[in-house]
């Protein structure tokens, strides 16, 4: 009894590390509200009664509080497996958003009170926080999401979130690659970083051929085409969903007869330790222990940055754009040159000094 009002508590009881109640909702499903503690379990359950107290009917809606939102939305993604890493950075994202909340809206009680004017006011908030581009971006494609999967589960009927118009567009910079001298020292180190796993070889492939990290990976001794005039890589399945054809460069063939010599057809061309697919955090993993050992820029110590330097290293020394493009496997040129051509303005200079157009060529400029 409650108030004068029969109402019965949920009982709450500790499972899995967490404490938990069963909540009946109006159309009679049942969910689980999780805690930390008893304490915010207590919490938590004397808001439920509160609101059923203040139902009018036997057709009240339910209504989630900001912290029954996102305890939901962390339930529906733990169904899905995801890693602790993923699941961390998703709390670290929410949790700016609830000190939002917090700060700038402290009279908001439930999640449909946050409308779309809300979230334009978050966007400046962040902003003053000097935080990326991209992360306030990422900030609000979770906040989207979190709206998403409670319409999804018909706790709302709109998102307020609009991603086309509250998402920032990051400042110009230029893409982060290696220098030449660079990538030839991580070569050199890689050729003795692990014996047992060809890093070399990998690397090498990456740097002068564009070959994003899963393009590699599943790369299969039936994809090499070593017989042909020119040989060639067959790479089915691409970013794009497009198949396509890389050239194997001549710097290229000898390697890849040593790497599928003796090999199935159905067997992969770069293998871990005991002779399986490489994992897929390994390859730049292993990148950062050598920038470390190379005292690298540990923001470069990534391995599409290798793509990225195949392209800006490519246009360096002379390749068509076109070339590029098609090697590495780009549907939007537009994009290539703009994330990826990073060409030294030295370098540019010097071409552009050394083109004469009005005078003849034997005349100095």
């Amino acid at each position: 009894m409650v108030n004068g009002v029969r109402i019965k508590k949920p009982k709450i009881k500790k499972f899995n590390g967490q404490w938990v109640f069963r909540l009946t909702l109006p159309d009679r499903t049942r969910r689980r509200v999780y805690s930390d503690s008893y304490q915010d379990a207590l919490t938590k359950r004397a808001d439920v009664i509160s609101q059923k107290l203040s139902r009018k009917d036997e057709n009240f809606s339910y209504k989630l509080t900001i912290t029954q939102a996102i305890d939901y939305y962390f339930n529906e993604k733990e169904k899905k497996n995801l890693n602790k890493r993923s699941i961390e950075r998703y709390r670290q994202m929410l949790n700016n958003f609830v000190i939002f909340l917090k700060d700038k809206r402290p009279k908001y009680e439930y999640i449909d009170e946050f409308d779309k004017r809300d979230v334009g006011e978050f966007v400046r908030y962040e902003k003053l926080r000097n935080l990326a581009a991209r992360t306030i971006n990422d900030e609000v494609d979770i906040v989207s999401e979190l709206f998403t999967i409670l319409i999804e589960d018909e706790y709302l009927e709109k998102n307020p979130v609009i991603k086309r118009k509250h998402r920032i567009q990051p400042e110009n910079r230029l893409p982060i690659t290696f220098t030449e001298e660079e990538l030839l020292s991580i070569l050199d180190v890689a050729k003795t970083h692990n014996p047992r796993i060809k890093w070399y070889e990998f690397y090498f492939t990456a740097g002068i051929t564009g070959l994003r990290r899963n393009e590699l990976r599943y790369l299969t001794c039936r994809d090499v085409y070593l017989e042909d005039k020119p040989p060639y890589l067959l790479i089915g399945k691409t970013k794009t969903k497009t198949p396509k054809i890389v050239p194997l460069h001549p710097e290229l063939q000898t390697i890849f007869k040593e790497l599928t010599k003796g090999k199935n057809s159905d067997g992969y061309v770069f293998l871990n330790s005991v002779g399986n697919v490489i994992h897929k955090d390994q390859p730049t993993r292993q990148l950062k222990r050598i920038c470390g050992r190379l005292d690298i820029d540990p923001k470069k110590a990534h391995l599409h940055t290798l793509r990225r330097t195949f392209a800006s290293l490519s246009r360096k020394k002379g390749l068509d754009a076109e070339v590029v493009q098609k090697i590495g496997g780009w549907k939007d040129r537009s994009v290539m040159e703009k994330h990826y051509i990073d060409l030294p303005s030295q370098w540019i200079i010097e071409k552009y000094f050394n083109i004469n157009y009005l005078q003849a060529n034997d005349k100095k400029v």
